[in-house]
């Protein structure tokens, strides 16, 4: 992917957010933007938390995205105790409070405590929110020096590794023992990458080689899984380290979250693969994807959120691939595998948008290429 293409991704998010605040209060963000109108429906504070952060990373760069930061952190502090937030959603908080060095970090940081010294709690978040109390716990320590910070971060560390990471490299969804433990989705995955890499640069434990390896392990096996068209799957099994289900194919993790964890692979390891699989990423919504759909929908300030297979084929398949891989981890090792086989349905394209996407998008293209 060009310079160019990448800057128009960057230009379309900077200016496409000013469309996505919430109806009921302007200062937050949607939930998404949906129908033939592309409105703005619901409100996130998770959104609101992520579109802070590559607001904050693109104004760093130069780059106006006609946010009132200030404004909008306030509104998201005074909603902290929203029942919409889960205990995942501080660290995107202490994030926050890292990025724009705020006062308020302190009173954060104890949220995170409550969150992280109880291993039953961490076992009952996703493996994406354990990313996120990482990320925050991570940049809090890094900015303000803080060695309570770092320690929590460390205490998640011995987590991972302890209950999340596979043989496979692949982390699994969640700590509990349940079924859907190891199915976890693209998301855990590639937030963990983060993580991991974010980590690794922080010298957690005075060793960081070991987070270093983990980030590359993961890293190979979701290389091994993306699809032949550069799209990355959604659901995987992490004892075999395969695909389980592909759809739905989303845009965001191809042009915003798989290149903002691969670069800060990149950056630590300084292998130029990382970048380039990065831009590659983002071809696919550009229309190398299997239905030639450019996804960006310029006059709307927005892009299409995925490709998806239509209904009920989206649910049937889902339902029977799952519990196939299932079945087959549960075979004693030695016998013959069940194959993974490929289900090919009709498929369509999903198009709404939520804020997030565009937020990412900033937090990892800002200051990537000039502007």
């Amino acid at each position: 992917m060009t310079d160019e293409a990448i800057r128009e991704l960057v230009r379309l998010a900077a200016n496409g957010l000013g469309r996505m605040r919430s109806v009921e209060d302007p200062l937050l963000f949607a939930h998404e933007i949906a129908g033939k109108d592309a409105r703005p429906r619901g409100t996130s504070l998770r959104y609101s938390l992520m579109v802070l952060l590559g607001t904050s990373r693109a104004e760093e760069h130069g780059i106006d995205c006609r946010t009132d930061r200030k404004k909008l952190w306030r509104r998201l502090l005074e909603r902290v105790d929203s029942p919409q937030l889960t205990r995942g959603d501080v660290g995107l908080y202490l994030w926050n409070a890292a990025r724009l060095g705020a006062s308020e970090g302190p009173q954060l940081l104890q949220r995170v405590k409550t969150a992280t010294e109880n291993v039953a709690l961490l076992r009952s978040l996703e493996g994406m929110e354990v990313a996120w109390l990482m990320i925050g716990l991570v940049e809090y320590a890094r900015v303000f020096q803080d060695d309570a910070a770092r320690r929590l971060a460390e205490n998640i560390g011995r987590f991972l590794f302890d209950e999340m990471v596979s043989l496979s490299g692949l982390l699994y969804q969640h700590g509990k023992r349940d079924l859907r433990r190891p199915l976890p989705n693209f998301a855990t995955q590639i937030y963990g990458l983060l993580a991991l890499s974010m980590a690794a640069r922080a010298g957690l434990e005075d060793a960081p080689e070991r987070y270093r390896q983990a980030a590359v392990r993961l890293a190979e096996a979701m290389l091994r899984s993306q699809l032949s068209d550069g799209g990355w799957p959604w659901i995987f099994s992490a004892d075999e380290g395969v695909v389980v289900e592909p759809y739905e194919i989303y845009s965001v993790h191809q042009d915003a979250m798989a290149p903002m964890a691969l670069l800060a692979l990149y950056r630590l390891t300084q292998d130029a693969r990382y970048l380039e699989i990065s831009r590659k990423s983002v071809d696919w919504i550009f229309g190398q994807n299997e239905l030639g759909q450019n996804m960006l929908q310029d006059g709307h300030g927005f892009i299409f959120r995925s490709i998806r297979r239509r209904k009920p084929w989206d649910r049937l398949t889902l339902w029977s691939q799952s519990g196939l891989a299932i079945v087959r981890s549960k075979l004693p090792r030695g016998l013959p595998r069940v194959p993974n086989i490929p289900v090919k349905t009709p498929v369509e394209i999903n198009r709404t948008c939520r804020p997030y996407h565009l937020g990412w998008i900033l937090e990892a293209w800002s200051g990537v290429v000039s502007k």
